[in-house]
């Protein structure tokens, strides 16, 4: 099962990444001007001579305290996650309690942040068109990456999840695809993978005829770890900040954003714009101007509930993998 999800987020990711190069939404005479930012700082930050060096940072606490690299603080925490198996239960229940207090204290932070957000983007947007005097073109800029999101998610969850089935297992495409329509519906109303459970639950067990005890593991747990939809959007958007910088990734830095990618959607939370203190690192491992979070999260909404979608699909495409497989 966790196979199928690594292998899908892969997928996905992989597909941001391309349609990001390919379509080129952040492209265009004016936008080198958006953020007001100086591509030559891009090739002053952080330098690696080895892979390793993306991975193992060379203080344990400056991740924490610089906001380096993702990847170094993603190394500490599965170090950590290692070590704290070799623990008593006692002492990893503590931690355990401990790690779902700090987090729900963090959302519920974000949650706040996410109230008074709309007036900061509303500010922030209005100054750069104000700086580029009336000049709209950032808002077609906008609407092409928006086309370019939505194309990918609906190629992910309209053609890969339908074909691999076929292919595997002689699956139905149209059968699965009818019988996802309700899910996904709902899913994009919410735009919420955890308030969806109950509604995916119900139609992988009743139209996709998975087992009970198979859905009831992998539909949970891919609702937090499963994030295909997520992994698109993250992969485009960090690409259009990027063209609108007027920065170029290399070859090297686009396979280090591919492994962020699939490591961080895991860890994104399932909720509204739960992508949102992901961007933030991210941004951080490729110097980009925090400020383009701002542009991306105007028009966030939308997209939410479109990758969503694809978010259950994927859940959905889990389930009916894992069935086949194990065939019970």
């Amino acid at each position: 099962m966790l196979l199928v999800y690594l292998t899908t987020t892969i997928i996905a990711a992989s597909i941001g990444v391309l349609m990001g190069h390919i379509l080129s939404p952040g492209k265009s005479p004016i936008n080198n001007n958006l953020t007001n930012y100086n591509p030559q700082m891009y090739s002053t930050k952080h330098k690696a001579n080895y892979w390793f060096d993306y991975l193992i940072p060379e203080n344990f606490f400056k991740p924490f305290t610089e906001n380096s690299s993702i990847l170094y603080v993603l190394f500490i925490v599965i170090f950590l996650g290692i070590v704290s198996r070799n623990l008593s239960d006692s002492s990893r229940e503590y931690i355990l309690k401990l790690l779902n207090v700090l987090l729900e204290w963090i959302l519920k932070a974000v949650e706040y942040v996410l109230l008074i957000a709309p007036i900061g983007i509303f500010s922030l947007i209005s100054n750069q068109i104000i700086k580029m005097q009336g000049n709209l073109s950032m808002l077609y800029s906008l609407l092409e990456y928006m086309i370019v999101v939505v194309c990918s998610l609906l190629i992910m969850a309209y053609i890969i999840y339908p074909m691999l089935l076929f292919l595997l297992f002689k699956y139905s495409p149209i059968k699965f695809i009818k019988s996802c329509l309700p899910v996904q519906l709902f899913a994009f109303t919410t735009s919420s993978s955890a308030a969806t459970i109950p509604v995916t639950l119900n139609y992988a067990k009743n139209k996709l005829k998975v087992k009970d005890h198979i859905a009831e593991f992998v539909i949970p747990l891919g609702a937090t770890v499963n994030m295909d939809g997520t992994a698109i959007y993250q992969a485009i958007a960090t690409l259009f900040a990027s063209q609108l910088c007027g920065i170029s990734l290399t070859l090297e830095q686009n396979i280090i954003l591919l492994l962020i990618l699939v490591l961080s959607s895991i860890g994104t939370p399932s909720i509204p714009s739960g992508s949102i203190v992901i961007f933030s690192l991210i941004f951080q491992q490729f110097n980009l101007p925090l400020e383009s979070i701002a542009i991306i999260m105007s028009v966030d909404r939308i997209l939410d509930m479109a990758r969503t979608v694809v978010n259950v699909t994927g859940d959905l495409f889990t389930s009916v993998t894992v069935s086949k497989i194990i065939k019970d």
